[in-house]
């Protein structure tokens, strides 16, 4: 009886390491399984996230293009009216110097006349 005892502890001690071989293998390869699925679960996430900075990257680019075009359209508006308003300036000016010129040529010619009848009155007559 002892001796089959020990067989049967033998066989015990056989089948339990067989079955944490088994077991530990088992469990590695569910862990090696779990893994691989979370680096492929990353992986994705990480092709999104760079997706998604690339969309962003495209959207901000698209919004200083967008801004930048404004502000070179309002430079040009601005330029082309303060060469507007340069002009206007100038024909004002140039218009107002010909009145105050023509003004004082008739004032001068009118100071003429009077002067011409002044000295036309004074004169003695022969």
């Amino acid at each position: 009886q002892v001796e089959h005892l020990e067989r049967l502890s033998q066989s015990l001690e056989t089948r339990f390491d067989h079955n944490l071989r088994e077991l530990d293998q088992q469990v590695r390869s569910r862990l090696q399984s779990d893994l691989e699925a979370l680096e492929k679960a990353s992986d994705l996430r990480s092709e999104t996230v760079q997706r998604q900075m690339v969309q962003l990257q495209e959207i901000w680019r698209n919004a200083f293009e967008d801004q930048r075009l404004a502000v070179q359209e309002l430079h040009s508006k601005t330029s082309a009216r303060a060469e507007h308003l340069e002009e206007l300036v100038a024909t004002t000016a140039t218009a107002l110097r010909e009145e105050v010129v023509a003004a004082a040529v008739s004032g001068f010619q009118g100071e003429m006349r009077l002067w011409k009848g002044l000295v036309m009155q004074n004169r003695p007559k022969h």
